[in-house]
């Protein structure tokens, strides 16, 4: 393999993990909702030690009802996302 050939891999193994390394996950924000990005209602349905893990979801603008867990909403398998978003 020539110089270059080796040097041109190293760059491309070097621009994949740069890649890898900044992506993000985007949590949805629960009182946000997923249809309209309106404000949401919201009742807990589980919790471990004060920290809130699922609650389910009522949209004050549109009437939307969904599920929150763990920092997703469950009708993402259906529609595009419209709420809120964070990452750490």
């Amino acid at each position: 393999m020539h110089y270059d050939e080796q040097r041109k891999e190293e760059q491309q193994a070097k621009t994949t993990n740069t890649i890898e390394v900044n992506m993000t996950t985007k949590y949805h924000c629960y009182d946000s909702c997923n249809k309209c990005s309106g404000v949401n209602e919201y009742t807990v349905t589980d919790s471990l030690d004060g920290h809130m893990l699922e609650c389910k979801t009522k949209c004050k603008n549109c009437g939307f009802t969904d599920y929150w867990a763990h920092g997703f909403f469950e009708s993402s398998q259906n529609i595009k996302s419209k709420c809120k978003t964070y990452s750490f």
